[in-house]
């Protein structure tokens, strides 16, 4: 398993202590569905996707989450559907590092890319 899929499910077990249980926060959250995909991807030991992952916004640092989101379309390209690359790139514009012109660029080459693939 590699590092950031450990370091994310160490990270969510703490959240759901902290918060009193698994069933408790998601009923809280109103998503009881995202902790069968959590719990899923815990169990073959992958990166729960980023429509998942965006559901938790707010309650573990949102850069780390990109962070995942990131390692997840990059290690699980043929699996990213539409959403999930709605659901990246609303994380990449409000939590991208500000400055950062490599960033930037790799950004446009992807919309580029997107635009290509969808023959616009």
């Amino acid at each position: 398993m590699a590092k950031i899929v450990t370091e994310f499910f160490r990270q969510y077990d703490k959240l759901m202590k902290e918060q009193g249980s698994v069933s408790a926060f998601w009923d809280k959250i109103g998503s009881d569905k995202t902790a069968g995909y959590i719990r899923n991807a815990k169990r073959v030991k992958k990166m729960p996707p980023p429509t998942q992952l965006k559901k938790l916004e707010g309650y573990l640092d949102n850069q780390f989450l990109l962070e995942c989101m990131q390692f997840y379309s990059d290690y699980y390209p043929d699996r990213m559907t539409t959403k999930m690359e709605m659901a990246l790139d609303e994380f990449i514009f409000k939590y991208r590092q500000r400055g950062r012109k490599r960033e930037r660029k790799l950004l446009s080459q992807l919309h580029l890319e997107r635009a290509w693939k969808l023959g616009l």
